[in-house]
């Protein structure tokens, strides 16, 4: 008798144990699904390096400074080597420059509003990423029932 209720007391918990289902509701894995779309994580990737494009293109209206040097050295060892007649033992060479770019009034604003408009392009690619997302989502769910929509 002891065993029999102590199998259906190990039975009992074992199958209360996995009658507790997942957590997360339906809705939480299609919302976390919606927001790992591969083509709207692009898109928001490709809008990020535009705006490193941006950037990068208004520090390239200021001032440049760049600084060069070549340095070369003949050596001679116990009267072997290069004769320092005609290679002056060394030969150091240095160089500065300072540069900026002289244009136009608006070149840098209309080249910024360029990459604004591409900017705004992936925006609305990704909103129809979105949309597309929304509509064409396997399960729907109603308030009172769950409906799948099987799309093909």
């Amino acid at each position: 008798m002891k065993k029999a209720f102590g199998s259906i007391l190990l039975l009992t918990i074992l199958l209360s144990g996995s009658v507790i289902a997942q957590p997360k509701g339906l809705d939480y894995y299609l919302k976390m699904a919606g927001n790992n779309i591969p083509n709207l994580l692009e898109l928001q990737n490709q809008a990020k390096s535009i705006g490193l494009d941006s950037a990068r293109l208004e520090a390239s209206y200021g001032p440049q400074f760049s600084a060069n040097s070549n340095l070369l050295y003949a050596p001679v060892i116990d009267g072997w080597g290069y004769d320092k007649a005609i290679t002056n033992g060394q030969n150091i060479v240095g160089g500065v420059t300072l540069s900026k770019e002289i244009i136009g009034k608006n070149n840098l604003q209309t080249r910024l509003s360029n990459f604004t408009v591409q900017k705004q392009q992936l925006n609305n690619k990704a909103d129809l990423s979105k949309k597309h997302w929304n509509r064409q989502s396997p399960i729907s769910i109603s308030p009172v029932t769950a409906t799948c929509n099987n799309i093909y």
